[in-house]
């Protein structure tokens, strides 16, 4: 499989965001306005860990979700394309079969 240098990007996203909140956390030692604000900053970027997960997103139990788009998202070769196509195509004709013959069965 080709090369992309993703795990060299990953070090260097590491580094980065460990750089950032030790940077932050000296600087919220700060005495002063300029403290506060830092201190104010520091919590906000790296202390609130779950601040998006008030709202519950999740699906309530007497209901289903009906899969009727698939997203494909991975970095795919140039040559490989037309065997992904012929693999998804495949794929959704298999569930159209299944769901025609479940309508079928019930009807």
């Amino acid at each position: 499989m080709k090369y992309y240098g993703l795990e060299h990007k990953e070090k260097i996203e590491n580094y980065l965001y460990f750089y950032a909140r030790n940077r932050a956390k000296v600087l919220s030692l700060l005495p002063g306005e300029k403290g506060k604000y830092w201190k104010n900053n520091y919590k906000f970027a790296f202390k609130d860990d779950y601040v998006w997960d008030r709202d519950d997103n999740s699906l309530p139990e007497s209901k289903s979700f009906g899969l009727y788009s698939v997203i494909v998202a991975d970095l795919i070769r140039r040559e490989d394309i037309n065997k992904l196509q012929r693999g998804i195509r495949y794929l959704l004709k298999k569930e159209e079969r299944i769901v025609l013959s479940l309508h079928i069965m019930k009807g």
